[in-house]
This record gives structure tokens, sequence and C-alpha cells, in this order.
């Protein structure tokens, strides 16, 4: 249980504290990612716990953290570290493109299970357990924001 249970978020932050256009990054659906791991770059990158916060409340994080762009490269980069099993970012992923949010895949830790976010009573108990075991991983996703000119 130790090594699954919210088992991503040291090997995430030892990740991220390698990448060189990072300047913000957002936690959603995770234990608070420990600073102290950016290797001496807390100082530049802006970390965020929205750990407990509503998926609504949470994209309106997404939205304030960045800005509309034309471009896909970034030199400064915003991310959201977010556990596979969250289905609430799924439009962001598959180019819904609601509110011009797009989440790209950067990064991926499997063994991470999140059992926060389990809901059998919205869900049932086996879609639950299947989405929770079978979706498991956290995962960086890219944040960008496509305004209409």
């Amino acid at each position: 249980m130790g090594v699954y249970h919210q088992g991503g978020v040291v090997p995430m932050q030892s990740h991220i504290a390698n990448l060189d256009n990072v300047s913000q990054v957002l936690w959603w659906k995770t234990y608070p990612p420990p600073i102290w791991l950016l290797d001496g770059k807390n100082e530049c990158i802006n970390t965020k716990d929205l750990m407990g916060m509503s998926g609504d409340r949470m994209v309106q994080e997404m939205l304030k953290a960045v800005s509309c762009s034309t471009s896909a490269i970034q030199q400064n980069a915003t991310f959201l570290v977010a556990p596979a099993s969250a289905t609430y970012i799924n439009e962001f992923i598959s180019g819904g493109q609601t509110q011009g949010l797009v989440l790209e895949e950067k990064w991926r830790y499997q063994r991470h299970l999140n059992l926060d976010d389990i809901d059998f009573g919205g869900d049932g108990v086996v879609p639950t357990l299947h989405r929770v075991i079978g979706r498991r991983g956290l995962v960086l996703w890219q944040i960008s924001r496509r305004c209409k000119e």
C-alpha cells in the first residue's frame, strides 16, 4: 500500500525538478507536493496545491494560471499534476477545449493509486474500482489556452 497509494508524488516532483521550462505547477487530487524536492528550484517554480478543490474551481485556477497563446511552444510552461483516474479533466484532453483549455500529457508515473478518488455512491462499486485501479498513475499535463482571435 505504501508503494502505490499516492506513490507518484515524490517521483513526479523529482521529475519536475529536472525540467527547464517550468514556471508553475498546479497539483490536484494528490497529497501536498514536497517542494524541497525541487532541488533549489522552489524559488522559481510556483507550486500550488489544489488537493480538495472541486473540478469547477480547479478549472478556474487553470484559467487564471495561463494566458491565451497562439504558439505551441511555451518558454515558461504551466503544468497540472493529476491522477489518471480523475475523469473530470477528460474533456480538456480529448480536444473539447472548454474555455480554450487544452491539456497535453508530458510524463506519467504508473505506480500511483489514488484511493482518495473513490466515490462508490456516485459511480457504483464496480465502475469506481475499474476507474481507480484501471486508470492508475499520476500524470504531468502541460496546460495551454487557445483563445479566439
